[in-house]
């Protein structure tokens, strides 16, 4: 069987979650198949319509796995060349499309991963020029349409796509994001001193609206314990968290080590969003033994049993997450617990398992 990704293959140490799922599944697979990944010429500020029409570059060739970063041309005349049984568009990039010309010249399946809904975010979390929506757009509908099936992260970002694109739920098939190695087996140092702070990460960039940090600020000015947090994401912002029992540390992303070993000193993670289909930075926060509080619309919150290996909270109930914070606080002894049931959950949610998933959907 023959499989070709398309896509972005991101090098860096510090990965986008949709980046690191590309990545993540594509290594994973080439561990016991041979495949092709193919990028394109993305950025317009160091390529230009050569390069886009004509360029090719092999990025990386190791053993089992190659990945190239081809221009239009090249990317049509490979796929007639290669002739690949399965395509897997793994991340939303509109070159891509082109795709189904051998599609539709051959008995090709194609798949498409959905990290989120394009056009929903777009309209309301991402204002940009109105061309820039329209092909964004037109490109979404075309991978939801045309494709033989399509990977979502949860049944909200099911029925979210569904009130958009009048699609048959058919189509559509449930796959989860995958936990790292390194957080899961990292060593967990656990506190059950009462005179000191609960620790609480927010792990994402809380500029953006759709992440909710504006829903924890308002809370956390409710709360009467002594708290640490962390938000992770952009060492820039200003909370403007008044809560004199708070202390606020802003940091930057972090490299993949540093990340890991900060995870493994946290009690709680909190994910708070508006929006987000299965954020990675939760999945590998509860893998490391953070205990999560999120809210329903997370991707895995399905997974989730109240007071067991976590918390879940409807976006805005800012009663109910205070409440769940200061019994935390005042029950230390209980995170350990939360945090091994948690792990084990995770556990599940390795690479390989991850992997596995989609390959049925390639055989299927």
């Amino acid at each position: 069987m023959k499989v070709v990704f398309l896509g972005r293959y991101n090098l860096d140490d510090i990965l986008p979650g949709p980046d690191k799922v590309a990545r993540r599944v594509f290594d994973t697979y080439c561990q016991t198949d041979k495949s092709v990944f193919i990028e394109y010429f993305f950025d317009g500020t160091k390529f230009g319509y050569k390069e886009k029409l004509f360029g090719k570059e092999t990025v990386l060739e190791n053993g089992n796995k190659k990945v190239l970063k081809l221009g239009l041309i090249p990317f049509i005349i490979f796929l007639f060349s290669y002739k690949p049984d399965v395509i897997h568009i793994i991340t939303f990039e509109r070159f891509a499309l082109l795709a189904f010309l051998w599609k539709f010249l051959s008995s090709c399946k194609v798949i498409f991963t959905m990290h989120g809904v394009v056009s929903y975010e777009d309209k309301n979390f991402r204002p940009a020029k109105k061309f820039h929506l329209m092909k964004n757009i037109f490109a979404e509908e075309l991978y939801i349409y045309l494709s033989d099936k399509v990977t979502v992260f949860s049944e909200y970002m099911l029925e979210l796509t569904r009130n958009i694109f009048s699609v048959s739920p058919k189509k559509f098939f449930i796959v989860d994001n995958g936990c790292d190695e390194i957080f899961l087996s990292s060593e967990r140092k656990y506190k059950v001193e009462k005179n000191i702070p609960l620790t609480i990460a927010f792990i994402s960039d809380p500029s953006r609206p759709e992440k909710g940090f504006k829903f924890l600020a308002v809370t956390l000015e409710m709360v009467d314990c002594d708290l640490e947090l962390f938000v992770v994401g952009n060492k820039d912002f200003f909370s403007g968290i008044k809560n004199p029992h708070i202390k606020v540390n802003y940091l930057a992303f972090m490299q993949l080590e540093d990340y890991s070993e900060f995870c493994s000193q946290i009690d709680v993670i909190i994910s708070s969003s508006l929006y987000d289909p299965f954020p990675i930075a939760v999945v590998e926060a509860a893998g490391a033994g953070m205990v999560p509080i999120i809210t329903s619309v997370n991707g895995l919150s399905r997974y989730i049993v109240n007071d067991v290996n976590g918390y879940i909270v409807n976006y805005g109930n800012s009663i109910r997450l205070s409440l769940i914070i200061e019994y935390l606080f005042h029950n230390r002894q209980l995170i350990e617990e939360k945090s091994k049931n948690v792990r084990k959950l995770i556990g599940k949610f390795t690479w390989e398992n991850i992997t596995q998933n989609y390959i049925k959907l390639y055989l299927k």
